[in-house]
């Protein structure tokens, strides 16, 4: 049974290495090739026909109108990877924002279970009679088997249907008013003061670890570094039955994040860290929901001591003949009855998207109450997703569900604001493409700003990796996001480059800069075509400027250096970093370093930290390993952990800590690290370094480092691996 729920999760991963050919990229002299679209637009009547090329309805698509625009322009091409030059100017009516659909609240559980049946009645009536035959037929079939459980089908359903949770205000926050998880967090998070779940938090004079389904506590007091506690990550006296994946600590309590396929529901166990160094289970409540997982993105977030969760549900069967349908529901304990915890305004959908099937909820929880509550938010939309969270909404893409009649036709996706102040509106906008994962987006001055690809299929499992096609920006004003869908129109876009299909697509927004480029997957593997060049860009979005940056490596990661950017990616057997400037009139690459026979050990984002000293100056740390194939051994294997010192943007090497062999004999649910196993962490004036069963802590020296001490934070901890383990507890949905 765990061997079937591992494959479950690690199929996408071995699909996407069907086809996969290692090649070998040509380096080059690091310089900049200014791009720039205001310097060879035409504003006349050619240029407004090329502007239109993106609005015409049969260029549904950022490659479509990318051609069009190609062929419509005759201007020399500075460079020739990059199509669009001309920046799409808003001139015409036809450039202007329109209202394509009232974004309106269901109002009721009943207008919920209408909008359901109305899809399968549509699916149905879109067959043949053959297919209506057939279909009726697999229905009857799966009837018979559940009437002999009937009684039980009926209690569950009971449960569903029974007094639901009563509506909730947004819960007062009751953190101590001294401690703040986000302004000191040890997560290389995306924004500032929204801290994300990780394998490791600080709390106090304390590092928190979560691993393989324990919770560890390190103490760090008195210059030390020692075991204070552990306990389960689950609750006591239960077998394991999930994923246990992402913490989050904020202040004394810790909360523990996982996912049951027997279930079908997310676990989310809260602890409490005591004064004498004991961690305190205190309850675990649950979710039912479709599995959060994702090979880039993490589920939830903390936002000014708000623990925000976001879980996606299908709420319609495959079988258009059921008359049941889902809905994620929340149940405290693990007995009782779920309750759903939707006050019905809260939950949108729209007439432009009449056919969405999956209902994305984001749940907001006061984890400091003496009994967790929560409540909801959701719309119903398409199944494909990636989640972001900045400090003001929560924001999830998805695109047309493809099985239903009307999805067939639809084109174009929808990015979906939902304000995190329960008093504001959503709303959505209707773009062309995808954002590959959440650091696509960027929320700052009143707009968002995503870049799209064609074929961004958003990060649910390992979606990530298999983007593909031309690559847009676009802006999209807030005030466009609340209460309706509105339309983006050409106006709104501009155009990049047209990228080759192979490859892994990286991006990261760093200021007003998106930078993005293509390297290796995630898995080591290099599908780049042979003798094709890796390709790196910034794009400035304040003057809508697009900058190509001549770099010698694969893009594999993209992280600020503060107000700047570091590139990091393999040539052939050599890890390169090459850092970028990014405070002049253009952006500048500077000379890389290069360490041989490496390569990155974690492709999480959190397998990373910068901690500054200056404007140019500061010291991080990244998880590597002597290994080419590091990317699925991330999954089972600690990496090492190197540390730079970056001075006026320079970099120079300080040294390496060794990680060692990774046994498995505390793998409590699963020996897969989903999240990976390696972190620098910097804590306070102290750098240390999580690497499997080890944390190990550094004297940085100005040009070499010293081991200081290590420990085997699990020593003595007893569990069993997975294939020995007893069938897990079935979490009851009774």
């Amino acid at each position: 049974m765990i061997i079937t729920r591992v494959f479950s999760k690690a199929l996408p991963a071995l699909l996407a290495l069907a086809g996969c050919s290692a090649a070998t990229r040509t380096g080059s002299q690091s310089n900049t090739v200014v791009v720039d679209p205001l310097a060879t637009a035409d504003v006349d009547a050619g240029a407004a026909s090329r502007r239109h090329a993106l609005a015409d309805p049969d260029a549904s698509t950022i490659g479509q109108a990318v051609v069009a625009r190609a062929d419509a322009s005759s201007a020399p091409t500075p460079n020739a990877v990059v199509i669009a030059r001309d920046v799409l100017r808003a001139a015409t009516d036809g450039d202007a924002w329109t209202t394509v659909a009232r974004v309106s609240a269901l109002g009721s559980r009943a207008a919920l279970a209408s909008h359901v049946r109305s899809i399968a009645q549509r699916r149905i009536a879109a067959m043949s009679p053959d297919e209506r035959r057939e279909s009726l037929e697999e229905h009857r079939e799966r009837l018979g088997p559940r009437r002999l459980s009937s009684r039980a089908m009926r209690r569950a359903g009971g449960s569903v249907g029974a007094s639901l949770a009563a509506p909730r205000s947004p819960a007062p926050n009751t953190r101590p008013a001294n401690q703040s998880a986000s302004s000191n967090s040890i997560t290389n998070n995306q924004v500032a003061n929204v801290d994300e779940g990780d394998i490791v938090k600080a709390s106090g004079d304390d590092l928190i670890i979560l691993r393989r389904g324990h919770l560890f506590r390190v103490s760090l007091a008195n210059n030390g570094v020692r075991r204070a506690g552990h306990a389960p990550a689950f609750p006591p006296n239960t077998r394991p039955g999930d994923w246990y994946d992402e913490l989050l600590v904020d202040g004394d309590v810790a909360l523990v994040l996982g996912y049951s396929y027997r279930a079908n529901a997310t676990e989310v166990n809260r602890f409490r860290l005591e004064r004498n160094g004991a961690i305190r289970y205190l309850d675990s409540f649950y979710v039912r929901s479709d599995d959060y997982y994702s090979s880039e993105n993490y589920a939830t977030r903390l936002v000014d001591g708000r623990f925000v969760v976001y879980v996606p549900m299908s709420v319609a069967h495959e079988d258009p003949w059921e008359t049941r349908f889902r809905l994620p529901s929340v149940r405290v304990g693990r007995s009782g009855a779920f309750r759903e915890p939707f006050d019905y305004s809260h939950v949108f959908v729209s007439s432009a998207n009449r056919d969405a099937t999956t209902l994305h909820t984001v749940l907001h929880c006061d984890i400091h109450a003496p009994r967790v509550s929560c409540s909801a938010q959701g719309v119903l939309a398409g199944p494909s997703r990636t989640f972001y969270v900045s400090n003001t909404a929560a924001y999830v893409w998805s695109e047309p569900d493809e099985q239903t009649p009307q999805g067939r036709g639809q084109s174009g996706s929808w990015i979906v604001r939902l304000p995190l102040s329960q008093r504001a509106t959503p709303g959505a906008a209707r773009v062309r493409g995808g954002p590959v994962d959440q650091f696509a987006f960027d929320e700052r001055a009143g707009a968002l700003h995503v870049l799209l690809r064609n074929d961004g299929h958003g990060d649910a499992m390992w979606s990530s990796q298999s983007s593909a096609g031309a690559v847009a920006a676009v802006k999209i004003p807030l005030a466009r996001l609340s209460g309706v869908v509105s339309d983006a129109p050409a106006s709104s876009y501009t155009m990049l480059v047209d990228m080759p299909r192979g490859g892994a697509f990286k991006e990261r927004w760093v200021g007003e800069y998106a930078l993005f480029g293509s390297g290796r997957n995630a898995y080591g593997q290099d599908r780049l075509g042979a003798g094709m060049t890796s390709q790196f860009f910034a794009y400035r979005a304040s003057d809508q400027r697009l900058f190509e940056l001549q770099t010698e490596q694969g893009i594999e990661r993209i992280e600020p250096l503060g107000a700047h950017a570091l590139a990091v990616g393999n040539a052939g057997s050599t890890l390169v970093l090459t850092p970028v400037a990014l405070d002049g009139a253009t952006p500048a690459a500077f000379a890389p370093l290069r360490l041989s026979g490496r390569a990155q050990g974690e492709t999480r984002s959190h397998g990373f930290f910068f901690r500054p000293s200056g404007a140019r100056d500061g010291v991080f740390g990244i998880a590597t390993a002597g290994r080419l194939d590091t990317g699925h051994r991330q999954l089972t294997g600690a990496s090492d952990v190197s540390f730079f010192r970056v001075e006026q943007l320079a970099l120079s090497s300080i040294g390496t800590l060794d990680s060692r062999a990774v046994g498995n004999d505390r793998c409590t649910v699963s020996c897969a690290d989903w999240y990976g196993n390696t972190r620098p962490i910097f804590w306070r004036d102290r750098v240390l370094a999580l690497m499997g069963d080890e944390l190990v802590e550094a004297t940085l020296e100005p040009r070499s480092l010293r081991e200081r001490a290590r420990i085997d934070y699990g020593a003595g901890v007893q569990s069993v691996t997975a294939e020995e383990a007893e069938e897990p507890d079935e979490v009851s949905l009774d």
